[in-house]
């Protein structure tokens, strides 16, 4: 990929914040949204992550991005499944936070009351909720 991220129905501008070519930070700065992208296999990059999801949790993930300010997204995959996500509300990464993706994944690790154990999931003031509509 390159220093922008292109989705579609994608709104905003995500560039690239960090130097890892595998393990890729995204964030638009007008909105202070993030994407932290997570290839758990070799044969897994950004690319396939955001090729390896179902049309409906695609869907609901764009809206929540387009429609929300201070959103963390993690996404990731791992090699012969579909993608999974995890969507932080209010919190906004900033400055080492958005060049390293260790101290990104610590602050994600310190957020979440809870195991983030389904699918795709939703953290919203600590608490860890399954969204089972995609």
């Amino acid at each position: 990929m390159t220093n922008q991220l292109f989705l579609k129905g994608l709104n905003g501008q995500y560039i690239k914040t960090n130097r890892n070519t595998r393990k890729e930070i995204y964030h638009d700065y007008q909105s202070g949204n993030t994407i932290i992208f997570t290839p758990y296999d070799e044969s897994v990059n950004t690319e396939s992550i955001c090729n390896g999801i179902r049309n409906s949790a695609y869907e609901y993930l764009i809206n929540v991005l387009n429609t929300n300010n201070n959103i963390t997204v993690h996404w990731s995959q791992i090699e012969g499944t579909t993608s999974d996500y995890d969507i932080y509300y209010d919190l906004r990464l900033e400055g080492l936070e958005l060049k390293s993706y260790d101290a990104a994944m610590n602050v994600l690790n310190n957020v979440a009351d809870g195991n983030c154990s389904m699918k795709y999931n939703e953290i919203k003031d600590g608490k860890v909720y399954p969204i089972k509509c995609v």
